[in-house]
C-alpha cells in the first residue's frame, strides 16, 4: 500500500481478491483500491497487508481522533462477514456513514440491505435529525441502523423504525392534570409523580421529555417506566 495525494492506494495483485471476496475499499480506474484510514487498519490487522510505513497508524490516530472508534465499528461489522462500503455518496440519506450487504451478497450485483450511522455513547443526538434520517433510509427500502460505541469500545447496534403508537385510553385535558389518574403511579401510600410528570402538572411543556410524554398521553397510551428495558418509558394500548 502506498500514499498518493493523501489517499492510501493498494495496487498489488491481491486488491482484486480483496474486492471480489470482501468488497473492501473503493475500486479505482485502471485497477486497484482506494482505502479509507479505518479500512487500512482493518486490512492490516485482518488481511495481513503491510502498512504504507511503520508509523502510519500512530500518525493517523493523532491526526484523526475518531479513527480508533471507526476502526472498532468497522471491525464489529466486517468480522461476522458483512460487506461494508464507507462514505457512500449516491442514493443515500444525508448522515449515512456506511452501507451494509449480507455476506452472500456483493455491491457489484446486489443492493445494500441497510444504511448505517454511528455515535458515541455520550453524544447529544439531534432526535429530529435522526427521525428524518430514518425516514429517508426507509424510503430507500433499506434498514436504518445506528451503532453506539462507548469508552471501552463496546458496541451496540440498533435497528430503527418509525412508530405511530395509539391506545384506547381517554384523557380529559380540561381538568387539573394533578387530579388525573393517568398521571403518576399508584403506590400503597399515594401517587408517585416523577419530575417529567410534575412539569405537565405545572403546565411547563418546554422540555423535550415533557413534550414527548404529553404526545404519548394524547395518543391514548398508558405510560409506565421503561427502566427495565433500557428505555425512558413503556406504553400500553389498554389500561
Amino acid at each position: 500500500m502506498d500514499e498518493v495525494d493523501g489517499h492510501v492506494i493498494m495496487s498489488e495483485p491481491q486488491w482484486q481478491r480483496l474486492w471480489e471476496k470482501s468488497a473492501i475499499g473503493t475500486r479505482i480506474e485502471g485497477g486497484g483500491l482506494k482505502l479509507y484510514p479505518e479500512e487500512v487498519i482493518f486490512v492490516h490487522v485482518h488481511r495481513h497487508q503491510p502498512l504504507p510505513n511503520d508509523n502510519w497508524i500512530s500518525d493517523n490516530l493523532k491526526n484523526f481522533p475518531d479513527l480508533e472508534d471507526k476502526f472498532f465499528l468497522l471491525e464489529a461489522l466486517r468480522v461476522p462477514g458483512n460487506l461494508i462500503q464507507l462514505y457512500p455518496h449516491d442514493n443515500v440519506a444525508n448522515g449515512t456513514w456506511a452501507l451494509r450487504w449480507h455476506k452472500e451478497k456483493h455491491p457489484d450485483r446486489d443492493h445494500p440491505i441497510s444504511e448505517i450511522r454511528w455515535h458515541r455513547a455520550l453524544d447529544n443526538i439531534d432526535m429530529n435529525e435522526l427521525f428524518l434520517w430514518t425516514k429517508n433510509v426507509l424510503q430507500n427500502n433499506r434498514i436504518p441502523e445506528v451503532m453506539i460505541i462507548d469508552d471501552e469500545a463496546s458496541i451496540v447496534s440498533y435497528e430503527l423504525s418509525v412508530a405511530n403508537p395509539n391506545g384506547n385510553q381517554t384523557f380529559d385535558f380540561s381538568n387539573d392534570l394533578g387530579q388525573n389518574d393517568k398521571i403518576g403511579i399508584n403506590t400503597r401510600f399515594g401517587i408517585r409523580i416523577n419530575s417529567i410528570e410534575q412539569s405537565l402538572i405545572q403546565n411547563e411543556f418546554t422540555s423535550e421529555h415533557s413534550i414527548v410524554l404529553l404526545d404519548l398521553i394524547h395518543r391514548g397510551l398508558v405510560i409506565r417506566s421503561g427502566f427495565k428495558y433500557g428505555a425512558l418509558w413503556r406504553g400500553y394500548e389498554t389500561n
